[in-house]
């Protein structure tokens, strides 16, 4: 008894050890996680970064005006471009802004101008104002994250501005986003992207399709918060659409990290019924090899799935380590059933893990009731196993 005792000690002590490898893999994910988000600034630089955008104000000396009503038209085109092994969603987006002002009483306006904040260039097709082109002079803006007033065109101070409409391209990366400078906005977005996520004020209308998707938001808002807008509004009442990549394998792999120490202590379970029931003598030593090699499937899924599919990387990890560990029980349980036991066991497990990592919504409802059900077919199985016969040897 003295002996059974010291093996539960000795094996529960392995698995908390094994929790170190464990902790080891999940900081090579977040290393990696941070190379990602280097990556992204790198293109964010080269390419175009995430944007957001308010609209277009008059200038005239230090007062700026807002329109009292805008339309904003964009249409997206899509792509995954790479870096080494990393994917960045990228777009192109074309944009109309069109403004209407009420400033019919006033003389003269000398500038106008838009709101954005974006790190890369903005290319300007054309500018109108009252229904007639304005040269700028520029066929492209220089706009620095976060700046963001960009001067478009220089007016003639005889006229009053009734309307406008700027046509202009802009490229990015991951996400567009939106803020209301007008009394009223309406903001039609559409791409060719399967998987958006909309974040802040939702649309009112939207489509998603696996081919595409539209949106539309409707916001409308007072005067005062028009005229005493201030840069943190500009970035806290953003809204609008995040290209969302479903299947981050470094999201993924950390989901899967998750259920290792369960992993773990479900089959030293089994090894140490398997030590009563049928009389064997397994070294702890063998059982930090077998914990080893269940630790090793997180590192082989992380470094293929950086290459090929993460469903073709999780079964090509799985059946590594299942027919590892499988091989290696025939000897140290000495019996080829008890090893196909193991190595069955291990199957369902994996398997279970993959459904449960692809139903993001129902994950934890699916988990829940796989380890209830695992828990009770274990008191199932080990109800009449009478644990003081084991005899010390």
């Amino acid at each position: 008894m003295k002996n059974q005792i010291i093996k539960t000690l000795v094996i529960g002590a392995l698995i908390l050890g094994l929790l170190v490898p464990i902790m080891i893999v999940k900081s090579i994910v977040n290393e990696r996680k941070q190379r990602q988000s280097e990556v992204y600034a790198e293109m964010s630089r080269g390419w175009g970064s995430q944007l957001i955008l308010g609209g277009i104000y008059l200038e005239s000396g230090t007062d700026r005006e807002a329109p009292k009503s805008q339309q904003i038209e964009c249409s997206m085109k899509t792509e995954i471009r790479r870096k080494g092994i990393f994917k960045v969603p990228s777009f192109t987006a074309e944009f109309t802004l069109s403004a209407e002002f009420d400033n019919s009483d006033k003389i003269s306006t000398s500038m106008l101008g838009m709101m954005v904040s974006h790190n890369g260039q903005i290319e300007l097709e054309s500018v109108q104002v009252n229904g007639e082109l304005v040269d700028t002079g520029k066929n492209f803006i220089a706009s620095a994250d976060p700046y963001l007033y960009n001067d478009l065109a220089e007016l003639s101070p005889a006229a009053a501005v009734k309307t406008c409409t700027v046509k202009f391209r802009i490229r990015g990366i991951e996400k567009i986003a939106f803020t209301n400078t007008a009394l009223s906005s309406r903001i039609a977005l559409s791409a060719d992207w399967a998987d958006p996520n909309f974040f802040g004020y939702l649309p009112s209308e939207r489509n998603v399709t696996s081919s595409g998707f539209t949106a539309e938001w409707n916001v409308i808002a007072d005067s005062s918060y028009v005229q005493n807008y201030e840069y943190y509004k500009y970035i806290e009442d953003s809204f609008g659409v995040l290209l969302y990549v479903p299947q981050n394998v470094y999201q993924q792999t950390d989901r899967v990290i998750k259920y290792a120490l369960l992993f773990i202590f479900l089959t030293f379970a089994i090894f140490f019924t398997f030590e009563n029931v049928f009389k064997l003598r397994i070294h702890p030593f063998q059982y930090l090899l077998v914990g080893g090699a269940l630790t090793i499937f997180y590192l082989l899924l992380l470094s293929l799935s950086e290459h090929i599919a993460f469903g073709i990387s999780y079964l090509a990890a799985s059946v590594c380590v299942v027919v590892l560990v499988g091989l290696y029980c025939r000897s140290i349980l000495r019996e080829n059933k008890r090893a196909l036991i193991i190595a069955a066991f291990l199957a369902v497990l994996y398997s279970f893990l993959y459904i449960l990592i692809q139903m993001q919504e129902y994950s934890l409802l699916l988990g829940s009731a796989g380890v209830f059900f695992l828990l009770s077919g274990t008191m199932f199985l080990t109800r009449k196993i009478d644990w003081y016969s084991w005899n010390d040897k």
